[in-house]
C-alpha cells in the first residue's frame, strides 16, 4: 500500500513528483490510485482529454476507469 501511496502522483511520462518516474517504474495499482485521486478531486471538471490520460496513466488504466464509471 505505501508504494500506491507513494507512486499515485507520478506520470507515465515522467512529469509526476515526487520522484519523477515514469512508464514501468509506476506500479500498475499506483496509477489507478492516481486516476480516482485525480478525478476525485475535480468532480466538477469533465474527464481528462483522452491523450492526457492515456499518457499519464496508460490506455488500459484510462479506459477501465471510465467504463467503472459509466456503470
Amino acid at each position: 500500500i505505501t508504494g500506491m501511496i507513494r507512486g499515485h502522483q507520478e506520470r507515465l511520462d515522467g512529469s509526476g513528483y515526487p520522484f519523477g518516474l515514469q512508464g514501468d517504474q509506476i506500479s500498475i495499482d499506483a496509477r489507478i490510485l492516481g486516476i480516482v485521486d485525480f478525478h476525485d478531486a475535480r468532480p466538477r471538471e469533465p474527464r481528462a482529454e483522452s491523450h492526457a490520460c492515456r499518457r499519464w496513466w496508460g490506455a488500459e488504466v484510462c479506459d477501465a476507469f471510465y467504463r467503472a464509471v459509466a456503470a
